[in-house]
């Protein structure tokens, strides 16, 4: 049986509660300060990322841009946080916007290439009336256009018209899958040919990160794309990169609800069992306002 792992979109940080529990777990906040200062290295000062993290959800929401920004930091936190002793799984599935953290999964963008690319740090960049094609990323983001008409892995290709299906003032990317790539078969050659170097050379590629290839894409909710999984995939097991997003609510299919199992990622972490009573009130305000 397959295991899923679902990378939510931004809004799933909206609720303040989730975000001051959130800010506790220790990867997240040594993400969010690195991704700070990649920000200051470029020359922006006057901003805080922990402090916009904890913003009133008023706040928070107000600007799309960053909130996308600091949610894609903490999720990827999360992410790492929950793989720890864990290989990588084999399906991925959510939403899929420009500036998704997918592509840092993926390997094919680093971390602080993804932040200092990234549309709010762009956009803050041109505000300060600096010429972008002649600075530090100029050459990353010259590399991404170059890029996405031919690199299956990336992923801001696969942006398309947002549908509204969430709370008002909110728009969900169509939802695609990700499957992890078959690697080529090794070359084969009778015992004993192989050399010191062919050796080092395979066991190197054998521990590399694994390459995802899109599967399915367009689906108009999670419930689609969860009957594909479960029809195609042989999929049953969900682990929400979250925390906060319930995929069974709204469902109009009991049956497939009943299927499959759901969990946060930090419900499988026995360091962090205080977070689940500690968002529940949080997590309950959040649902009605968001169906």
């Amino acid at each position: 049986m397959s295991e899923v792992v679902i990378f939510a979109g931004s809004e799933v940080f909206l609720p303040l509660n989730v975000r001051t529990n959130l800010i506790r777990v220790p990867q997240v906040i040594v993400a969010l300060k690195q991704a700070e200062s990649w920000i200051e290295e470029l020359g922006i000062k006057d901003v805080s990322l922990m402090a916009f993290f904890l913003y009133e959800d008023r706040l928070f929401q107000r600007d799309d841009e960053l909130r996308r920004l600091v949610s894609g930091v903490a999720q990827l936190a999360l992410f790492n946080r929950y793989m720890r002793n864990r290989e990588m799984p084999e399906l991925f599935m959510g939403p899929v916007e420009r500036e998704t953290i997918f592509s840092v999964v993926a390997k094919s963008k680093g971390l602080q290439e993804w932040v200092q690319t990234h549309p709010w740090t762009v956009r803050k960049l041109q505000s300060m009336g600096v010429n972008i094609e002649d600075s530090a990323i100029g050459e990353w983001i010259k590399a991404q256009a170059q890029q996405s008409s031919t690199d299956p892995r990336d992923w801001g290709r696969l942006a398309v018209k947002s549908v509204p299906t969430l709370a008002q003032g909110f728009v969900q990317a169509p939802i695609s899958i990700f499957k992890k790539a078959t690697p080529p078969a090794p070359p084969t050659r009778e015992a004993g040919s192989f050399s010191r170097r062919d050796l080092a050379a395979l066991t190197a590629k054998e521990n590399a990160i694994p390459t995802y290839e899109v599967v399915a894409e367009g689906h108009p909710s999670y419930e689609a794309a969860i009957q594909e999984l479960v029809d195609g995939h042989n999929a049953f097991r969900f682990t929400v990169v979250g925390p906060g997003l319930d995929i069974r609510q709204g469902m109009g299919s009991e049956g497939l609800s009943e299927l499959i199992e759901v969990v946060d990622s930090v419900d499988w972490d026995p360091l962090l069992t205080w977070m689940r009573p500690a968002l529940q009130t949080g997590l309950e305000g959040s649902a009605s306002s968001l169906h």
